[in-house]
């Protein structure tokens, strides 16, 4: 790849791309300009402090713009001060997705008349067992899907009052899971647990 990204267009396209402001370029560029975007949903800017490839500046210069918005949900997470592109990938499409699904929870209409439990996994960082205290719930049956940080659900089970909640999760490798509550095919709650 050249120096200057220029030298990679065909001289003629560039200096047509120059001279015509209607050049079908550069209205495709204005099209796709997001300098003046506003979201309408709260956004995340996940990055990486060794990322070669997409510069971390990009997360901040733009967690900056959006912040000065009104009416703008806005947060930049640093996934690792020390991952470079390819190793800071997956965790921070996991957290995206955490952040989706976490987000459709509360615009679930689906169910009326129950409330979203409020979920507590004690201890949380564990080894071993945890608990899953549910309260604010009168869902007939709740099935729990445990899915590890690369989005491999490890675990599906049934809670009930047999086992009062109780998670062995000592046979899983350490790391970062979440878990996910359905009720009768709904999800109804989402919940980090990480595993020492």
């Amino acid at each position: 790849m050249p120096s200057n990204p220029v030298n990679v267009l065909n001289p003629e396209f560039y200096n047509d791309f120059l001279t015509d402001p209607s050049h079908p370029f550069r209205l495709a560029l204005e099209a796709n300009d997001l300098t003046n975007w506003t979201p309408t949903a709260p956004i995340n800017f996940y990055y990486c402090g060794g990322d070669q490839h997409v510069t971390h500046l990009n997360a901040m210069v733009a967690f900056q713009t959006m912040n000065n918005l009104e009416g703008v949900t806005v947060e930049q997470t640093e996934i690792d001060p020390y991952s470079d592109h390819y190793e800071c990938a997956v965790p921070s499409i996991t957290q995206a997705i955490l952040a989706f699904l976490m987000q459709s929870q509360s615009c679930n209409t689906s169910i009326t008349e129950n409330y979203f439990p409020d979920i507590n996994v004690m201890p949380n960082p564990a080894s071993d067992v945890v608990t899953i205290d549910l309260n604010n719930t009168s869902y007939k049956s709740i099935d729990l899907v445990l899915i590890d940080c690369i989005g491999r659900i490890v675990l599906s089970k049934e809670l009930n009052s047999q086992d009062k909640n109780k998670l062995n999760i000592s046979r899983f490798n350490s790391g970062l899971y979440f878990l996910q509550l359905y009720s009768e095919g709904t999800l109804i709650g989402t919940e980090k647990l990480i595993k020492q």
